[in-house]
């Protein structure tokens, strides 16, 4: 596991050389997306996830896009219920019980309280598990 970055870049990071990105461009591809894309919203563990995915089960030409994307929905689809029923949800509020996005001090009032390090750190590394089932199967 990658020991720098965000949720988002971790998990991508993790992956890159499986698509031959380097790091810097999976890096340029996952920036936007931590932090619940900046806004407590979608989890980085998420959104990382989803990129994933996306570049797993894209198509190889344009004839076989319409079946990939389809394969696509469904395997998100899997991996969100999965993720709902061991997370309670898919933002970073409904995950960490609390607003990181609320005030100024909201993001470090967290992280004094331990919520990344008990939750995140640990949901990083779950989720990356999670991508490996999908890798398997679709091997």
């Amino acid at each position: 596991m990658v020991s720098y970055g965000h949720c988002t870049q971790k998990i991508c990071l993790d992956f890159a050389k499986r698509f031959g990105l380097t790091e810097k461009q999976m890096r340029g591809i996952s920036v936007p997306f931590g932090c619940g894309m900046g806004h407590a919203d979608t989890c980085g563990c998420v959104t990382g996830a989803l990129i994933i995915l996306g570049l797993l089960y894209a198509p190889d030409s344009h004839d076989d896009a319409e079946r990939m994307a389809a394969l696509l929905q469904e395997k998100t689809s899997e991996f969100e219920s999965i993720f709902i029923n061991k997370y309670g949800g898919l933002t970073c509020r409904d995950i960490l019980k609390t607003d990181i996005a609320a005030t100024p001090t909201a993001m470090k009032e967290a992280a004094d309280a331990g919520l990344f390090a008990k939750i995140c750190f640990p949901m990083i590394d779950d989720t990356c598990a999670m991508l490996e089932k999908f890798f398997s199967e679709h091997a």
